[in-house]
């Protein structure tokens, strides 16, 4: 998806018709939310194939939630059994909270922006020099939110494989 997106954005570049330019730029700014949508998808079918059909809206709620409240409960039992020591149990907890909250934080936004090019035509694609911007996103942060979704998941997924829920 992303390639399709950064190939919209470079025609939308290009476009010197201001409707044109905003057509494409919607398509590319949707584009690049449903790429980073999918490797959060994959990641969570990951750790449980009962989360890969997650609804647009539940998903940063199954990151803040679930996928938080699975990794406490094993990791306590970890540190009962003497598996994991309590402070690298608060270690693990911490870098999964701030990875889930990036994550959750990252897909509002994008799931925002990716409304107002779906269903609000009227709130158009601001260009100023090379600089595309909907709402309050750059098209620029719109191209790495697949990376920074694939960067934060990894945390995660090494913190599930790490206590052996994975």
């Amino acid at each position: 998806m992303r390639i399709v997106g950064d190939h919209l954005a470079s025609v939308a570049a290009g476009k010197g018709d201001e409707h044109e330019f905003d057509l494409f730029s919607r398509s590319a700014f949707n584009r690049y939310y449903y790429s980073a949508f999918l490797s959060m998808r994959s990641v969570l079918k990951t750790i449980d194939p009962a989360w890969a059909t997650p609804s647009h809206q539940s998903m940063p709620e199954v990151l803040k939630g679930e996928v938080l409240q699975r990794l406490k409960r094993h990791i306590r039992t970890a540190q009962k059994s003497g598996q994991i020591t309590e402070a690298k149990g608060h270690e693990f907890l911490r870098a999964a909270r701030t990875a889930a909250s990036e994550l959750s934080n990252l897909l509002v936004s994008a799931r925002e922006t990716r409304r107002l090019a779906d269903y609000q035509p009227e709130t158009r694609v601001v260009r100023s020099g090379t600089t595309m911007t909907l709402g309050q996103s750059t098209l620029e942060a719109a191209r790495n939110w697949e990376r920074r979704v694939e960067a934060q998941s990894k945390t995660i997924l090494k913190i599930y494989v790490d206590t052996g829920i994975i």
